[in-house]
């Protein structure tokens, strides 16, 4: 049975949501990544990154 047209927009629309977020994941934490090696000692940055790479390996753990 193929889906309204509604939910298909919603779907895709949710979709390209998701790839957004992705890619801007991607790009936090390459900046964060670049902020951490400039300031190595920085506990808040340091904190920030222990939090997204958690975050990280609990998304990729449910693909």
């Amino acid at each position: 049975m193929p889906l309204p047209s509604q939910l298909t927009a919603l779907v895709e629309r949710i979709d390209r949501e998701l790839d957004r977020l992705e890619s801007d994941g991607r790009e936090a934490i390459k900046i964060g990544t670049d902020l951490l090696n400039r300031f190595p000692d920085n506990f808040t940055l340091i904190q920030l990154m222990a939090f997204v790479n958690k975050l990280r390996r609990i998304l990729t753990a449910y693909p």
